[in-house]
């Protein structure tokens, strides 16, 4: 059996927007600008599946004022 369905999916140090839920296929985390890493951990419900992950980065940086 090769079900790649999550069970959980978890990441650190943060929390995914939305919540977890099995039907869920994006979410978005949020995290300071002095995080250096972020750890994701899925559980399937096979332990023998493969999944991938695709991460999307996008920086805001603050707006400056000119005077």
């Amino acid at each position: 059996m090769d079900n790649a369905d999550l069970e959980q999916l978890s990441v650190s140090p943060s929390k995914l927007s939305p919540k977890f839920h099995p039907d869920t296929t994006e979410y978005k985390v949020t995290v300071g600008s002095d995080v250096k890493q972020i750890k994701v951990d899925p559980l399937t419900s096979d332990s023998g599946a493969s999944y991938s992950i695709k991460v999307k980065l996008r920086v805001n940086y603050p707006k400056l004022c000119e005077s």
